[in-house]
């Protein structure tokens, strides 16, 4: 994100916008699960990295 701010202002606020947005899903599931649930703790990993995945993979491709 560092990089990307300087070279283009409108594919950071997008990416940022969809950085802001994912976190307030995370959230949301957050408050409507319990954190102590097995499900949570093998899926909120995976889904985490998922999601940093397709950051990353749009700001490459």
């Amino acid at each position: 994100m560092k990089v990307l701010g300087p070279l283009d202002a409108a594919a950071f606020a997008a990416v940022a916008a969809i950085v802001t947005e994912e976190k307030a899903h995370y959230d949301s599931a957050l408050g409507q699960s319990s954190a102590e649930s097995v499900w949570f703790k093998v899926l909120a990993p995976i889904v985490s990295l998922s999601t940093e995945v397709v950051i990353w993979l749009g700001m490459k491709l």
